[in-house]
């Protein structure tokens, strides 16, 4: 079968972006044998040269994803993150230029970006939000890009970008619980841990909450 990633010279400029990702609907979840590593789903590469990444750097990201096969990002939808002290990219005139934003809305570009990417890869990314979304009403605070990705983590509620879109479009509110967001983060990878070290695999967490961003 071809090489979806041929080489290419390495310098090339990468583009700004543009294009929104195909969103990635769940399916049910197949178990995978414990013999066998975390595979990511199937990766559309077009997805990214749209939007201006170099085939090169698309490579790395594939492969990177086959040896970090799992991001859980701990999201800080607490009440402070409406604070007006943030920063956003937005288009103009072709340029990306920062305007001031709340910190919810500079947080929700960065997860809307990494869900579109997440897509493109077909790679799976849990959002564990600190507090339930306002409005929602059903009381989820943990999402899911790639539900159908063979794990021994259990998934939030699957979702696709529009969907989260959807999350991160209520207005934040509440405590900021990063003590039980990381003991939860721990329960769920603690079932793939052995998996995970048995195929030289790792987890990827990532913190955004505004007591560290926003501490110095």
């Amino acid at each position: 079968m071809a090489d979806p990633f041929p080489a290419v010279v390495v310098g090339q400029a990468v583009g700004s972006s543009v294009a929104i990702g195909e969103p990635a609907y769940a399916t049910p979840i197949v178990t995978q044998s414990a013999a066998t590593p975390i595979v990511s789903l199937p990766a559309d590469p077009s997805l990214l040269l749209r939007r201006g990444y170099p085939r090169g750097l698309v490579k790395v990201l594939n492969d990177a994803v086959q040896a970090f096969p799992l991001r859980l990002w701990i999201t800080d939808n607490s009440g402070s993150m409406n604070h007006a002290d943030g920063s956003r990219l937005v288009s103009n005139a072709g340029k990306l230029v920062p305007i001031s934003s709340t910190r919810w809305a500079e947080l929700a570009d960065t997860v809307i970006e990494a869900a579109e990417l997440s897509t493109a890869l077909g790679a799976r990314t849990d959002f564990l939000l600190l507090n339930t979304p306002k409005g929602l009403g059903d009381g989820t605070q943990h999402f899911t890009i790639g539900s159908a990705i063979a794990s021994a983590v259990d998934v939030g509620a699957p979702v696709d970008v529009g969907a989260l879109r959807t999350v991160m479009g209520a207005s934040p509110s509440g405590q900021t619980p990063l003590t039980e967001a990381v003991e939860k983060v721990i329960q769920l990878l603690t079932p793939a841990v052995d998996k995970l070290r048995a195929h030289g695999q790792q987890a990827v967490v990532v913190v955004r909450a505004a007591v560290f961003e926003r501490a110095i």
